[in-house]
């Protein structure tokens, strides 16, 4: 899923990691995109759409957390 990145970006950075307490994996990748052609919203609604096509759920993390999507299976 993070190999298929939006139209007209440039992958850049990929990251992935675990916490082994609270058993949570995390994965994600950075791209660099000219802001005229495309929209952090862009991006976000690229990967919502793309996890759901890999059998994902979205949800929406609360208002202290950083990041603002996640995605989780089961």
């Amino acid at each position: 899923m993070l190999d298929a990145g939006p139209e007209g970006t440039e992958a850049r950075e990929l990251l992935q990691g675990c916490d082994d307490a609270d058993l949570i994996v995390v994965a994600g990748r950075s791209y660099e995109y000219d802001a005229a052609d495309k929209t952090q919203a862009d991006v976000l609604a690229h990967y919502r759409d793309s996890a759901r096509a890999h059998g994902w759920r979205y949800r929406t993390t609360t208002a202290s957390a950083s990041v603002s999507t996640a995605s989780t299976r089961t």
